[in-house]
């Protein structure tokens, strides 16, 4: 096995033991332990499929910010979703110091590449 990705195992291993990573998989169970969450959560993504395909839907609209705001009351949901807003946040500062070692710029082409 190559060091590269041994050290990515490692690094896998430390993300897994992170506050975050933690927070986040106890945030997920909570909210699969609880039918009223999962169920606003699968009529939201039911909403947001039909509306994808319907945006100029003026009803449809109105129905999702209802619903977005019943999702934001409720408490195990915005737990959830703020404990995956933390770990991507986690993860994007993660990727963008090994970008940085590597001399990719934000827009994700190394200097000298052509791809830019």
């Amino acid at each position: 096995m190559s060091e590269v990705i041994k050290k990515a195992e490692i690094l896998g291993d430390k993300l897994i033991e992170s506050k975050a990573f933690r927070a986040l998989k106890e945030a997920e169970s909570t909210l699969e332990n609880d039918t009223e969450a999962l169920k606003l959560k699968k009529e939201m993504e039911e909403k947001q499929q039909t509306f994808a395909s319907n945006r100029q839907n003026e009803k449809l609209k109105k129905e999702l910010i209802s619903l977005q705001q019943k999702l934001w009351q409720n408490e195990k949901i915005k737990n959830y979703i703020q404990t995956q807003k933390q770990f991507n946040n986690l993860m994007n500062k993660v990727n963008n110091i090994i970008s940085q070692s590597l001399g990719i710029q934000q827009g994700g082409c190394a200097p000298g590449s052509g791809c830019c």
